[in-house]
């Protein structure tokens, strides 16, 4: 579960930035 939530919050983490600097 915790390995989840830890894959979970990286792949949200990388989506974030992906569009952060997509927008900037």
């Amino acid at each position: 579960m915790k390995s989840l939530k830890t894959i979970l919050f990286g792949t949200t983490l990388a989506a974030g930035a992906a569009l952060f600097m997509g927008t900037s």
